[in-house]
């Protein structure tokens, strides 16, 4: 996702695995502009809905991508990514 935004002009944050959501809170806190979280999940036990649900109280969405999230509930202002496609229109057309 990362690349393929890249590619199209689109400036990105990526932040590793297992990131506890204040690290994103605080990594949100240094960009100059509103920003879109996209949280990954490659397995339904690393999907964490409270951290979604957090992402959604402090900036009213967030975006969840991966095959951990297709089984989850998720939390209302979660958005899910259907693939690499959806997520670049959906993230081009947020800007």
């Amino acid at each position: 996702l990362r690349a393929a935004l890249a590619e199209r002009g689109r400036a990105t944050v990526m932040l590793g695995a297992d990131t506890p959501v204040a690290a994103v809170f605080d990594a949100l806190s240094h960009l100059s502009r509103t920003a879109e979280v996209v949280l990954w999940a490659h397995t339904h036990a690393t999907a964490n809905p409270r951290a979604a649900a957090d992402v959604v109280e402090r900036i009213g969405s967030v975006m969840v991508a991966g095959p951990g999230w297709a089984t989850t509930v998720r939390p209302p202002g979660a958005t899910y990514l259907e693939g690499l496609g959806d997520a670049v229109r959906r993230l081009l057309g947020a800007a």
